[in-house]
């Protein structure tokens, strides 16, 4: 019980670090890869849906973002590079709260699209596939 509530706990303070963000938080997920590394991703989802995937270890936080309008990628690399920063400390205790999980979505606020898209990724870590595999050419 100590340990669901430290981590809604570290949800709220995810969602407050993004409130007066130019993009909206509306989903976040966690999951558990087989590979350890660390990094991130940036998933484009529609032209205005956009998912941050931060791997630690063993675990993949995935921050969904949604948009009112379509923003060039030069101004989309300064907005996620500011996203990092604000995210860090917050998934660093998410990930310590949930290591390696299989696959769980601790916020949902989501378009059909985006959620398409998180579950995917979320049903793709529990089956062990590739996440980052191109399904369409570039």
């Amino acid at each position: 019980m100590m340990r669901e509530k430290a981590v809604s706990k570290a949800v709220r303070d995810l969602l407050r670090a993004f409130a007066d963000f130019p993009l909206r938080l509306t989903g976040i997920a966690v999951a558990g890869d087989p590979e350890e590394r660390n990094g991130f991703s940036v998933f484009g989802v529609t032209e205005v849906d956009v998912a941050l995937s931060i791997h630690m270890g063993r675990t993949v936080v995935y921050l969904c973002f949604e948009g009112e309008e379509e923003m060039d990628e030069e101004a989309l690399v300064d907005l996620f590079q500011e996203a990092m920063e604000r995210a860090m400390p917050h998934v660093r205790e998410l990930v310590r709260l949930l290591p390696e999980k299989g696959g769980e979505l601790l916020h949902d606020e989501m378009g059909p699209e985006m959620k398409e898209f998180i579950y995917g990724m979320l049903i793709k870590h529990l089956k062990g596939e590739n996440v980052y595999e191109q399904t369409e050419a570039a």
